[in-house]
């Protein structure tokens, strides 16, 4: 019985009344209010975030630089290395550490470009190309320039003179 009189209810019910009570101007204020708070909230806690993410990459970063000048300043302060080829001082490694010759610490290098060229060689040999596929050994294929013969060579294999006929 009760259920019939909510479902009566809604029937009876005026619903241009309840929309201009939800459309009056302070549940609308109240609402914009909610908003602005919700979307506040957010945006802090999203600045926080990328603070703290920051933050703890840079502090890495200065850990790791100045671990490395420790490092350097523990090997130039060993003893005298002006024997058996070593850097002969602490300015040596500085010098070293300075030009950082492997690129800024935390940092990627940039992409090498595939296409270099080989050096140059007393053997009168040319490497015609590697084979690599799944399920077979890789191979690859090698010319005696003098012969003008190709012979194909797994991984292992010794290339010298003998192998070629």
């Amino acid at each position: 019985m009760r259920q019939l009189l909510d479902i009566q209810g809604l029937r009876e019910l005026n619903y241009n009344t309840v929309l201009s009570r939800i459309m009056r101007r302070d549940n609308i204020a109240r609402l914009v209010r909610y908003v602005n708070l919700a979307s506040s909230t957010v945006l802090a806690l999203s600045i926080i975030v990328l603070l703290i993410v920051l933050t703890r990459d840079f502090i890495g970063k200065m850990t790791a630089t100045s671990k490395l000048d420790s490092q350097i300043a523990s090997i130039g302060s060993k003893g005298d290395s002006s024997s058996s080829g070593q850097l002969a001082s602490a300015y040596d490694w500085n010098v070293i550490k300075d030009r950082r010759p492997f690129g800024a610490i935390g940092k990627v290098a940039a992409p090498v470009s595939a296409a270099a060229t080989p050096p140059p060689s007393p053997l009168m040999l040319s490497l015609i190309g590697t084979f690599v596929t799944q399920g077979q050994e890789p191979y690859a294929i090698i010319e005696d320039k003098k012969k003008n013969d190709q012979d194909m060579f797994v991984l292992g294999d010794s290339i010298s003179p003998t192998n070629y006929h």
